[in-house]
């Protein structure tokens, strides 16, 4: 007998994910932020939300959360490539910052 509670979790977490883009693509950071922040309470190694968070907070000019939020991506998918271009794209931002 499998857990129903497991496939509504992952149902319900796919489903912020999918709307934290979209309010993303949309630049309502604040609420994407929310979405992925939620979605990491329930699920603290979901690639997805740790990706798209630490986008979000490169965008708004947080480089040292941003940067923390893609390391924890890339330990979880090193071969992503996406990730690891916007993580060497944080890393150039950020020292131009300092």
């Amino acid at each position: 007998e499998k857990d129903d509670s497991l496939t509504v979790t992952a149902n319900d977490i796919a489903g912020q994910v999918t709307t934290a883009i979209s309010r993303f693509q949309a630049g309502r950071l604040d609420e994407a932020s929310s979405l992925c922040q939620a979605v990491l309470a329930k699920a603290p190694g979901h690639f997805d939300a740790l990706h798209l968070l630490g986008v979000i907070e490169l965008r708004s000019r947080h480089f040292d959360t941003g940067l923390s939020y893609l390391d924890r991506a890339i330990a979880i998918q090193p071969e992503n490539a996406e990730v690891r271009n916007n993580w060497r794209i944080a890393v150039g931002q950020f020292n131009r910052a300092r």
